[in-house]
């Protein structure tokens, strides 16, 4: 601006000039596979977000049960130009069908660290069920108790169900 003049705007905006990567998805999961066979691959996907090319400097093999087995992505390191993506087809065969977590890890030349990205193979979920789903007291005079029903809760699947409350719900829920 001029010497005790006024301030003038020159048009001019400060835009962030950086390379960052998206790594997705944050969480692979294999679903059960019989021991001995090979999963469907699953693809890892590596794009560059930023406005500067993104120097990709390693892609970890993971421990086994899990590995890599092929992609788009060349073999580190790599640059990936802006907008650009590659991908990581990943498996995993197991050997039993015991319930195994592992990582892979991305590493690239950033300012901030990425996380690794999380593998599930045979890695299963609690399922709960309750049987019966609803219970009919029938018509109860006021003033008496019903006849006591009972609900069992059981976990039909084969990872442990941990129960932190139990909710009674519906329009009479007050009445309980």
């Amino acid at each position: 601006r001029p010497q005790g003049g006024t301030a003038c705007d020159i048009g001019a905006f400060e835009r962030g000039i950086a390379a960052e990567v998206a790594v997705s998805p944050g969480l692979i999961d294999f679903g059960p596979v019989t021991p001995g066979q090979v999963s469907d691959p699953q693809l890892l996907t590596i794009s560059s977000t930023g406005n500067l090319p993104l120097n990709v400097l390693s892609i970890e093999q993971p421990d086994a049960p899990f590995m890599t087995t092929g992609g788009d992505c060349p073999q580190p390191p790599f640059e990936l130009a802006p907008g650009e993506a590659c991908t990581v087809a990943l498996r995993f065969v197991p050997v039993d069908a015991t319930p195994e977590v592992g990582e892979v890890s991305v590493a690239a030349q950033l300012e901030t660290l990425l996380g690794a990205i999380e593998l599930w193979g045979n890695v299963t979920r609690p399922v709960a069920e309750l049987d019966p789903g609803a219970i009919d007291f029938g018509e109860v005079p006021i003033g008496q108790p019903p006849l006591d029903r009972i609900a069992t809760l059981g976990n039909t699947g084969d990872f442990a169900l941990q129960v932190d409350a139990l909710t009674i719900s519906g329009p009479a829920a007050a009445d309980f």
